[in-house]
């Protein structure tokens, strides 16, 4: 009778083991190449929803502070009256961002009309559109980086 122990298997070849790692990065970079590009978007789409966010906090902070002055005040006047923080208050230039975005107040002779501009500090890194709102609270916006025919034309 012939009888063999089975040892619970053989050590792989370094060809194996080399085919075998091959593998595993090109899985990785596929991996990565497909999840970079929704990464990226999400980045954007995370910005410009809290840019919009912020304008309508510096709508909701304009309202409060006319009602107590009556007359608007600009981001640093909105900081002291403790109506918005001091970061965003301070987001003005594009090293100064927050959350990829920047903000630009501009009040109207009369002190009773406004409009803000969000810009992204890097386009298409940090965001892909500029917004605006004004004094009605209306949110526009448009998707080109040198837009300042379409925010003179909004009253920016």
């Amino acid at each position: 009778m012939n009888t063999q122990k089975h040892s619970g298997g053989s050590m792989p070849s370094p060809v194996r083991i080399t085919i075998l790692l091959l593998i595993a990065i090109l899985l990785i970079i596929v991996g990565f190449a497909l999840f970079i590009p929704d990464m990226i978007t999400y980045k954007w789409e995370s910005n410009e929803a809290g840019a919009i966010s912020m304008l309508r906090t510096i709508n909701s902070a304009q309202e409060l502070y006319y009602s107590r002055n009556e007359y608007l005040g600009g981001l640093e006047e909105l900081e002291r009256a403790k109506v918005i923080d001091s970061v965003l208050a301070s987001a003005t230039r594009p090293e100064s961002a927050k959350s990829g975005y920047y903000y630009r107040l501009t009040i109207g002779q009369d002190r009773a009309t406004w409009t803000c501009i969000a810009r992204p500090s890097k386009w298409h890194t940090d965001g892909r559109r500029n917004f605006m709102i004004t004094e009605e609270g209306i949110i526009f916006y448009n998707c080109e980086e040198n837009s300042s025919e379409f925010l003179k034309e909004l009253g920016g």
